[in-house]
């Protein structure tokens, strides 16, 4: 997520109590179907048949996670970056 941080960054997060309180542009962790965590920003926010999701991308990624987040995969958005 160069340059927003690095891994000598610290991020400080809190856990959304609904999806309301997700927005483009804010940056997420979430559990993978990979089943690892990963850190990426929201890029779009929609909603289809299953409900709630959001497109997210690593900032410098050339293109977006391969799939749909939902807010049960979401585990904290951040509120602060700490170099």
């Amino acid at each position: 997520m160069d340059p927003v941080f690095d891994s000598e960054s610290h991020l400080i997060q809190e856990v959304p109590l609904a999806a309301s309180e997700i927005n483009v542009g804010d940056i997420v962790s979430y559990e993978s179907p990979l089943g690892f965590s990963i850190v990426h920003r929201v890029i779009e926010i929609g909603n289809d048949e299953e409900g709630w999701y959001a497109i997210l991308k690593g900032d410098n990624n050339p293109q977006p996670d391969p799939w749909k987040i939902r807010f049960d995969m979401v585990r904290r958005v951040t509120v602060m970056v700490v170099y």
